[in-house]
């Protein structure tokens, strides 16, 4: 099985918009947000709602109570592999027949009203008398729930165009805001990027859990802003396809430890370009010692070594073992090699291996 890293502008463009719902619902209904999103994201969905109208908030907030407005967008660009923007995305929409378009409406709506599996739907999701005569079975709907889902089906049409006005209102909103969404992910892909080739197995064991991967030749993997965080298997839920896509939100696992690299690098190379520093390292690389025997072997005040340990304390370089009264430090050979790695990152691509 092959993995490839890879951008997809639309997936960003997918999340961004079940973010976006997400507020419009909140603000609508004036129900607490706990989506507890990262400070720049909640910041640009903030952005979103704050420039949109209030009609297009009502809008999209009605179709985001039913499970439909945010993740319509998700599920059409996970049964095509073929889009890849968010343009590519609006002209599929526009292609959908009455029975794909409600497929997508009743089923979302399903999944979140109801935590069966709904096995049957797959059998009459072609049918717009099936499927209403479905719903209309479905023993955890709530009396107006159903009516109201049941409305979107008795008026196609005007559905369809509400939809089409939410999308069109959003792609306004998000292109205005794509340059940076799009910069952020690229950079963040470049990162997960090198910490796979430093560490193929840990990153597998983190990321691409909960999924069976035999039946697929090959994983693209996917990063995206406006996703945040979490792990996100991008399969279609109505065809196989040889490729699988994994999109991992930007301040996953290991993101957070990396996403300042360059200024950690710059730091970590700070630290050690001092001569004194360097010959302290030196010395703890091979034995653990205390201040007053480094002062002595450096011919320096004690109180100069506490205050070059303290700097490389400060990056996590040495760390310390209390023996007795004393207090002994050593080299944290671990964070030295990270600190290695990261600089290799930057300048050979991460594939430096030690």
């Amino acid at each position: 099985m092959k993995i490839q890293f890879k951008y997809k502008p639309v997936f960003d463009y997918a999340f961004g918009l079940s973010r976006f719902a997400a507020a419009c619902e909140n603000k609508i209904y004036g129900r607490e947000d706990k989506s507890s999103l990262s400070q720049p994201v909640s910041t640009l969905i903030d952005g979103f709602v704050e420039d949109a109208s209030m009609f297009l908030i009502n809008e999209t907030a009605y179709f985001s109570k039913h499970g439909i407005g945010g993740w319509l967008m998700n599920a059409i660009v996970c049964d095509d592999n073929t889009i890849e923007t968010h343009r590519d995305c609006m002209n599929i929409f526009t292609t959908l027949t009455d029975e794909e378009l409600f497929n997508y409406v009743g089923g979302l709506a399903l999944a979140s009203y109801s935590f069966d599996e709904h096995s049957k739907w797959k059998e009459i999701m072609h049918s717009m008398p099936l499927m209403m005569d479905y719903i209309n079975e479905v023993d955890a709907l709530e009396e107006l729930e159903r009516v109201e889902i049941l409305e979107f089906y008795k008026n196609p049409e005007e559905t369809r165009q509400r939809l089409s006005f939410i999308f069109d209102g959003y792609n306004k909103l998000y292109c205005a805001r794509k340059d940076e969404v799009e910069e952020r992910s690229k950079k963040a892909l470049k990162i997960y990027e090198a910490n796979y080739e430093m560490d193929k197995v840990e990153f597998c064991k983190s990321y691409m859990v909960n999924k069976d991967k035999k039946t697929f030749e090959e994983i693209m993997v996917n990063i995206s802003f406006l996703q945040d965080s979490g792990v996100k298997w991008m399969d279609s839920l109505i065809k196989h396809q040889d490729t699988l896509w994994l999109s991992i939100g930007l301040n996953g696992i290991s993101y957070e430890r990396d996403v300042n690299k360059e200024a950690s690098v710059e730091q970590f190379l700070k630290v050690l370009g001092d001569p004194t520093r360097l010959k302290i390292m030196m010395m703890l690389s091979s034995e653990r010692n205390y201040v007053q025997a480094i002062a002595s072997e450096l011919k320096l005040a004690p109180s100069t070594i506490y205050h070059h340990l303290d700097t490389l304390s400060g990056l996590s370089l040495v760390e310390t073992e209390k023996v007795g009264k004393k207090v002994y430090y050593k080299v944290h050979r671990d964070k030295v090699l990270e600190g290695i790695r990261m600089l290799s990152s930057i300048l050979i691509g991460g594939q430096y291996e030690l």
